[in-house]
């Protein structure tokens, strides 16, 4: 079908059988779509496992609406299907692009509207970042601990989750690091590959056993702290 609207839709639930009654599947990857009705499907994105915070899985997925679709009766039937497939799923959080929103029929109809007409696309970037300073074994455990984390981009935190750090993972020394961002500014530089320096925020070592990242900061010049993003693909 032709798509013209796609709505970004994150689930937090520790509940195993939450993806087989999502998606009429066996089994599932990413990229795998459940038609909801005509014009109406529902894409499985992606499942953040993140044991080192001690939080339920996250799952990702992608409301897409045709263009030939009368937008309020396909959005009744979205949310009434939604509804159906997540109460009683013991959901922690569901968000819907930026808000999170009960398990509400309504309320979910309500912000899926709201984030088709309000909200301005939100792009992907992979990028990798060097710490140097942090000892390998140490990274190794506390690097998906950036997962699901905000954004400080010159100075200034950027709107959460409409801008955050998705996912973040230990890979050949690096820390690669999958954004969602939504800032068009930010967007810019990361589409065109524009030089980017980062460096992570920890929070206190005593409250943890390793290091916990809680903020990813980037800015648009050097600064002391800061290192180089690396835009490779390799």
């Amino acid at each position: 079908m032709t798509k013209v609207k796609e709505v970004t839709i994150e689930i937090e639930s520790s509940d195993p059988a939450l993806m087989l009654n999502l998606f009429s599947h066996r089994k599932i990857a990413s990229g795998v779509e459940t038609e909801i009705d005509t014009g109406i499907s529902l894409r499985y994105e992606h499942t953040i496992l993140r044991e080192a915070v001690d939080f339920p899985p996250l799952v990702e997925v992608t409301l897409i609406l045709a263009r030939e679709v009368v937008l309020p009766i396909a959005l009744g039937i979205a949310s009434s299907y939604i509804y159906d497939k997540i109460k009683n799923r013991n959901i922690r959080k569901f968000r819907i692009g930026s808000v999170e929103v009960a398990i509400d029929k309504d309320q979910i109809q309500e912000m899926l509207l709201k984030e088709i007409k309000e909200k301005s696309v939100r792009e992907t970037h992979i990028v990798r970042l060097v710490l140097p300073d942090v000892p390998k074994k140490e990274l190794l455990k506390s690097a998906r601990t950036l997962s699901d984390r905000p954004i400080i981009f010159d100075g200034k935190e950027l709107p959460f989750p409409d801008n955050k750090v998705y996912f973040a993972d230990y890979v050949s020394g690096k820390v690669e690091i999958m954004l969602h961002i939504r800032d068009e500014e930010l967007n810019g530089i990361l589409r065109r590959e524009m030089r980017l320096y980062a460096t992570v925020e920890t929070a206190p070592t005593i409250c943890f056993r390793n290091a916990v990242f809680i903020r990813l900061i980037l800015a648009s010049k050097d600064f002391p702290s800061g290192h180089e993003i690396d835009y490779s693909h390799n």
